[in-house]
């Protein structure tokens, strides 16, 4: 029953890839890479369920560093802070241009874009928002690198290349265009656009889970 609920084999990969993050936590001492959990198994999501190459892994994970900088510097400025979102939004729903499995690669960019970078600006209380956001970067980035080093391995580990491009492909399997693509752009940038405002103009506890609510894609 739970083999037809649970895929054990993706399920058992995440947690491997988990395992650097833990390790660097406990050498360091620094409770900061317990936060970051969420963007490393956030991008395995991404990568395995969207099909990116490791260029395509490469991308996302400066994609949501410059997100998440993006986040931190608009938190406590209402206009800002909502355009930011609808942008997110609108850039994380385009992405079904290269498929329908890239609904996945969009949704798992815009959570731990929200969940981290909500979490770095709070924890600032008031001050140089823009500041805590590039300090914090760093780590967000790191914990991505997992995800892309597996992504290597099993690229190079390929006995026939699945793309003509090489190293240079962004994804293992080209698709057309996911049908309906304008429409979740439109749907994704009014649910997440509202959904912003409302937590911009009355603030609320981890407002973060408000705005991921809204179907994004």
């Amino acid at each position: 029953m739970l083999s037809r609920l649970i895929n054990w084999n993706m399920l058992l990969r995440a947690a491997a890839l988990l395992v650097p993050i833990f390790v660097v936590e406990r050498v360091t001492g620094d409770t900061k890479w317990l936060s970051v959990l969420v963007v490393t198994v956030s991008a395995f999501v991404a990568v395995e369920r969207g099909r990116l190459a490791p260029l395509g892994a490469v991308l996302y994970a400066f994609a949501i560093g410059v997100a998440f900088v993006a986040v931190n510097a608009s938190y406590g400025t209402p206009a800002a802070y909502i355009g930011v979102f609808v942008l997110l939004a609108a850039a994380c729903a385009s992405l079904l241009a290269g498929g329908s499995e890239m609904r996945w690669t969009g949704f798992f960019a815009f959570i731990p874009v929200m969940y981290f970078g909500c979490e770095t600006a709070r924890e600032a209380h008031g001050q140089a928002y823009l500041n805590a956001g590039i300090a914090a970067m760093p780590y967000a980035l790191a914990a991505t690198l997992p995800v892309i080093v597996a992504s290597i391995v099993s690229y190079a580990m390929q006995r026939e290349p699945r793309s003509e491009h090489g190293w240079l492909a962004l994804w293992l399997v080209s698709e057309p265009p996911s049908p309906g693509r304008r429409e979740a752009i439109v749907a994704g940038v009014l649910a997440v656009g509202l959904a912003s405002a409302l937590v911009a103009w009355h603030p609320m506890s981890y407002q973060e889970w408000f705005v991921c609510q809204p179907p994004v894609l």
